[in-house]
């Protein structure tokens, strides 16, 4: 299984686009190095409910594993109130 790190702070994700292949499952894992609380969401195109969350607190890390079936770009955000307009946000790039 694959694995995607992603370290937030403030006020950004490194790296800011992530890549994973359509249909396999990959854990990815957000690694918050900031002093305040940050997120990585992924909405669920076209339905309501989000495709990725994680939510971690300051120098924690939340993992999951995630199968998106759908290749495309999405937009990454930290959904924190004010984090999108400070730059908090980046791509999912899901390919075949």
């Amino acid at each position: 299984m694959a694995t995607l790190h992603v370290r937030g702070n403030e006020f950004g994700f490194e790296p800011r686009t992530l890549e994973l292949r359509a249909g396999a499952p990959t854990r990815i894992e957000l690694e918050n190095l900031g002093v305040i609380e940050h997120s990585l969401v992924v909405k669920a195109p076209d339905v309501e409910g989000d495709w990725i969350h994680l939510h971690a607190l300051p120098k924690q890390t939340d993992a999951a594993t995630y199968e998106i079936e759908r290749p495309g770009r999405y937009p990454v955000l930290c959904t924190i109130q004010g984090h999108v307009e400070a730059g908090m946000v980046g791509e999912l790039v899901v390919v075949r």
